[in-house]
């Protein structure tokens, strides 16, 4: 099993698994705003994003590198792939 190592654009509302400050998170999304990456799910509450595409809370990723990633707590992140389009 492989996890993500850093965010990229291309990621963007793409669905996720992770883990935050040793919490799993089993349903989220990444957002990418003003210039930083955001893990948005109903969990942990954290730095505010503007659109949460309705989940409760949002944690900060920064820049989305590697290091950011362990800095802020984010570990073990998986793309969960979907068949079906949210509107």
């Amino acid at each position: 099993m492989s996890y993500i190592k850093s965010l990229t654009t291309e990621m963007d509302g793409k669905h996720i698994t992770c883990k935050i400050e040793n919490t799993v998170i089993s349903d989220a999304r990444i957002v990418f705003e003003e210039d930083n990456y955001y893990i948005v799910q109903n969990l942990k509450n954290g730095s505010d994003c503007n659109e949460k595409l309705g989940y409760k809370y949002s944690w900060v990723v920064s820049d989305g590198s590697t290091d950011n990633l362990v800095s802020n707590g984010i570990a073990e992140i998986q793309l969960i792939e979907t068949n079906y389009e949210i509107y």
